[in-house]
């Protein structure tokens, strides 16, 4: 019985999405975010809570654990409020007036509740485990999506790219937190993460103008924050309590701790191998702006073996360069090498020196290079 009740609220939502996408938005555009929007989430989670009238089980650790997301997000702000120092300030897109500025909180602050007292009822009624959070996950994400737009903003590559990483992706890791945090830490949490972030651009007059790849790059740090503090501190809490085992939640989070350490520790140039993300067209048709080039570091043996037409990676004029050795000579009993870009017209004016060469390449990945190439033309600019 239980299950069937969960496969209704599951067509619930589905229903919801459908109509929210294709049948009202368009007619009723108007009032859609102040009445239309939280009226439906209000008809579906009194639906969802006739189904299910339990409440929230008892979480270990639940104060603690708000008052930690508080204290995160509380640091986040200050941050966030004073980078506009160094990349500088311009207006909220929000209006100023009292009437405005209320109704926009109305709106947005309702959706953000009634939408979280739905995931908190899928979570609370259904077991933990990876398919049941990966479901709850997407399911509010698509509630909050719009398809169209989505579809609309996918062509031509480079603006699909660009909304991917800087709309989706971190929309699809900050679900997937909510979904975890509404199983350890409750409605509250979810609820004050998520009302906390929307407050700042409506209350505030002016934020800071950051590059759109930076705001990115936020919005998926920042969940993550989140979750390894929580994870670390439940951790903490049990030690201390003298209950700590290492269950298959404690695993799972252990290995993707290793695997983002390792992550970081491959970005950081820690291991023979690493990543570079080409800044030009030079080597084009090789590569190309955006891609990104997987590099060997090269060591003293190493160096005797390179060859013409070898891609080399090097610091020169305190600039960092990957090109393709034309010519290797011999200058005083050193040898030195001759580098050209495969799409520029004449060989480089200087010598590349031995001590010069960091690694050579190994092998690229079409595309992967262009939140680097954003953030550092955002920076120049």
């Amino acid at each position: 019985m239980k299950n069937r009740k969960i496969i209704l609220m599951y067509i619930i939502l589905l229903v919801y999405i459908i109509a929210n996408n294709y049948v009202i938005i368009s007619p009723f555009a108007k009032y859609y975010n102040l009445l239309i929007n939280p009226l439906l989430l209000l008809i579906v989670a009194m639906i969802f809570y006739v189904l299910f009238p339990k409440k929230q089980r008892k979480i270990r650790y639940k104060y603690e654990q708000i008052q930690n997301i508080i204290i995160i997000l509380f640091i986040y702000s200050m941050i966030y409020f004073l980078s506009g120092l160094i990349f500088g300030y311009e207006y909220s897109i929000y209006g100023r007036d009292l009437s405005t500025i209320i109704q926009n909180i109305y709106s947005f602050i309702t959706v953000i509740i009634l939408s979280e007292y739905i995931r908190n009822k899928l979570v609370v009624n259904t077991e933990d485990n990876a398919i049941n959070n990966v479901l709850i996950s997407l399911f509010l994400l698509s509630m909050s999506t719009n398809f169209t737009y989505l579809v609309n903003h996918l062509y031509p590559f480079s603006t699909g790219f660009k909304y991917m990483t800087s709309n989706f992706i971190p929309d699809l890791v900050t679900t997937f937190i909510l979904t975890y945090l509404s199983r350890t830490t409750g409605l509250k949490a979810t609820i004050i993460y998520r009302s906390w972030l929307r407050l700042i651009p409506i209350i505030l007059p002016i934020l800071p103008k950051l590059p759109w790849i930076l705001t990115s790059i936020i919005g998926i740090v920042l969940p993550m924050v989140i979750y390894f503090n929580i994870s670390y501190l439940t951790m903490m809490y049990d030690r201390k309590n003298r209950r700590f085992s290492l269950n298959k939640n404690d695993k799972g989070t252990t290995i993707l701790t290793i695997i983002v350490i390792m992550f970081v520790l491959f970005i950081l140039k820690i291991f023979k191998y690493f990543p570079i993300a080409v800044l030009s067209n030079s080597m084009e048709t090789t590569f190309s702006k955006g891609d990104a080039v997987i590099i060997e570091k090269i060591d003293k043996n190493s160096l005797g073996q390179l060859k013409v037409y070898d891609i080399i990676y090097y610091k020169k004029n305190n600039k960092l360069i990957i090109h393709r050795i034309e010519q290797i000579e011999e200058i005083d009993n050193k040898r030195v090498f001759i580098t050209k870009g495969d799409n520029n017209p004449t060989k480089d004016p200087w010598y590349v020196y031995e001590e010069d060469i960091i690694g050579i390449m190994k092998f690229k990945i079409p595309c992967l290079g262009y939140p680097a190439v954003w953030f550092n033309e955002a920076i120049n600019n």
